[in-house]
């Protein structure tokens, strides 16, 4: 009997799957009715399933059901299936916060009981819907234990899943060199197996890639790549991207009457199968073109109908560019006001530094709409003083005899009036003149912070090591040396451009620091920066060119004097601390008191101007803007002995 009736539920989940009835559900409902509770849970979880992506309260309610039999049978692994299922079905909804806790529920049960297969799957859905929220820091983290779990298992299919979402976090994250060198290892994999339809996506995923770099030649020829295998597989579903991101590349050609003919196949086709989450991207890819052909109106329209879906279903990333695409437009039809407004939005959600262009066409925006403002205010003040001087001839007229009185009054009033201005203008005037003082000084310790970060024995060694490559033959660790280089030095003098930058830039220039460093001393020690910082990144901005000194202390007068430099340990940790960002470089040098003594020993005549640089620029900068940026130094010990130098660097949020 019990066999019997598993065959019927097979049979009607599989009439189930073409077409979802109310004949089907009653009779799989009939059928559940006779069966044991464990039948009744797979049986509950196969209609969750089923109705996710069709109807997600029916699927939540059959989940649930599915959860109450498993809690009732005491069943930890059925538990966190069941969970994992209910996280599932809210994803699909678009409602990840919620997915976040039932994954989380899902994975503290199979860490409890060490089902290794299941925390990573686990670890990929909670990875795919931090992604979906735009944390990627959280999601890069999932998907790297996830893919440690599937590497111990050597699951080849897994790790190249893996790879392809790690990939897809370091797009959006604007990572693209991390993001093609995932997106290739997953091709390599998925080169392999018989299903092309995943080869097909990986070589999608590494043409938008090249798009991103500004390469659209090189994605084109990848996108048809994919295209022929989507073609021959007869996939409609996948030809409809291709043809998207297809229009996307021609358009970065400036070919947009062959660009919109690409979007509007893929319009057409996301029309037919009412799909929401592409729809919103269609109208804005649609936009972009009719906004290249001067179609105003109609780029109009397909931006807002853009706005309208990506808030429906929860898509900031479109909603950022759909702004900025409409304070452009706005701006094109010398609508000012709206242009602002859009741009303002723009840059509250954008999750990225101000570009010096768009800080410009800020600034363009302000004060067009400040003068506007003001001419309102002198109309003001213009009627306001005409009134005053009515109010005055009339007291003049109604009180005669007090006309004297009143004219010493005035002439009182009129020099203390006139004595105040004087006095206004001149404390003004002194505080402009300290602060332009102040200004020039920084912009001098700037450039000073700026040579010596790249002083010439540093550019000099640097290259020394690139020759000895380059002289070995190797031209992999030469090309990379260089190519760290190279970006270490734009990267600097960016950054030296800009009073204050994003977080993530100071980190990613320390990074490539220390890399290079590390390099030119043959890894004779190691280093790791921990960013303990849960906000975004990109919304911490701090002074350039402040750590980096501190750092090269720690290597150059800590860790390169100890007697055995092969244990040499750099750590750069960064965390949020009662309003402040704190930055701790802590090294496991000789210290502070024994590189004094070195320095003295063979340079006695050398002085450190790195950190004087830097302390005095603090200085600056806390007196312009009245902050207070510190440094605190600690000496570590063990038992009397030095081991090493920790320094506080905080920030004031």
């Amino acid at each position: 009997m019990k066999s019997l009736n598993n065959l019927l539920i097979v049979f009607l989940l599989f009439c189930f799957k073409f077409s979802i009835s109310s004949n089907y559900t009653d009779s799989i409902k009939e059928i559940i009715k006779i069966q044991n509770d464990n039948d009744k849970y797979y049986s509950y979880l196969n209609l969750s399933e089923k109705y996710r992506g069709v109807c997600t309260d029916s699927a939540i309610i059959y989940v649930d059901f599915a959860i109450n039999i498993a809690l009732k049978l005491n069943k930890p692994e059925l538990i966190s299936q069941a969970y994992n299922e209910k996280g599932v079905c809210y994803y699909y909804n678009n409602k990840n916060n919620t997915a976040l806790l039932y994954y989380q529920k899902a994975l503290e049960i199979d860490k409890k009981n060490k089902k290794q297969d299941d925390i990573a799957i686990r670890l990929n859905n909670l990875g795919l819907s931090y992604s979906a929220l735009g944390n990627y820091s959280e999601a890069i983290d999932c998907f790297f234990n996830a893919l440690k779990i599937d590497l111990s298992k050597k699951d080849t299919a897994k790790i190249a899943i893996r790879y392809n979402n790690l990939g897809i976090v370091f797009t959006k994250f604007k990572q693209y060199t991390k993001a093609l060198e995932y997106f290739k290892k997953a091709l390599k994999i998925d080169s392999l197996n018989k299903d092309k339809s995943l080869y097909s996506a990986r070589l999608n995923n590494i043409g938008m890639v090249y798009l991103k770099m500004g390469n659209p030649n090189e994605a084109i020829n990848y996108l048809n790549k994919a295209l022929e295998i989507d073609n021959k597989l007869n996939n409609n579903f996948n030809i409809a991207l291709r043809y998207n991101n297809l229009g996307k590349a021609y358009l970065a050609l400036n070919q947009y009457n062959e660009a919109l003919i690409y979007f509007t196949k893929k319009f057409d086709f996301d029309n037919k199968s009412s799909n929401n989450n592409d729809l919103a991207s269609d109208f804005f890819n649609l936009g972009n073109v009719y906004f290249k052909l001067k179609n105003i109106n109609k780029a109009l329209e397909s931006y807002y109908k853009s706005i309208n879906i990506a808030k429906q279903i929860n898509s900031p990333d479109l909603i950022i560019e759909n702004y900025y695409q409409l304070s452009e437009l706005f701006k094109e039809k010398n609508d000012f006001s709206k242009a602002y407004s859009y741009f303002v939005k723009y840059q509250q959600l954008k999750d990225s530094i101000y570009s010096v262009e768009n800080y410009n066409k800020l600034i363009d925006l302000q004060n067009r709409s400040q003068i506007e403002i003001k001419e309102a205010e002198i109309v003001l003040l213009s009627k306001d003083k005409q009134l005053k001087i009515l109010e005055l001839k009339q007291k003049e007229t109604e009180i005669y005899h007090q006309q004297t009185i009143k004219y010493w009054i005035i002439t009182l009033a009129s020099i203390i009036i006139i004595t105040l201005i004087i006095l206004f203008l001149y404390i003004r005037n002194k505080s402009q003149n300290s602060k332009q003082s102040l200004e020039n000084d920084l912009n001098i310790y700037m450039q000073k912070a700026l040579s010596q970060q790249m002083n010439p024995h540093f550019i000099f060694n640097t290259l020394n090591s690139i020759q000895y490559f380059l002289l070995n033959n190797d031209k992999l660790s030469s090309n990379k040396y260089l190519t760290k280089f190279a970006k270490l030095m734009r990267i600097t003098l960016d950054n030296s451009q800009n009073e204050i930058i994003p977080l993530s830039k100071e980190i990613e220039s320390l990074n490539l620091y220390v890399e290079l460093e590390q390099l030119r001393f043959d890894n004779k020690f190691s280093f790791e920066i921990i960013n303990n910082v849960k906000t975004d990144e990109e919304l911490i901005s701090i002074p350039p060119l402040i750590i980096q000194p501190f750092v090269e202390n720690a290597i150059w007068h800590g860790i390169m004097h100890r007697s055995n430099t092969e244990g040499g340990q750099l750590k750069i940790h960064f965390n949020i601390e009662n309003d402040n960002l704190k930055c701790i470089v802590e090294d496991n040098g000789i210290g502070r008191k024994k590189a004094d003594e070195f320095k003295k020993q063979t340079k006695p005549e050398h002085i450190s101007l790195g950190t004087q640089i830097t302390e005095s620029r603090i200085d600056l900068i806390n007196k312009l803007h009245k902050g207070k940026l510190k440094i605190n130094y600690t000496d570590l010990c063990d038992d009397n002995n030095s081991t090493g130098t920790k320094v506080e660097i905080i920030f004031p949020l």
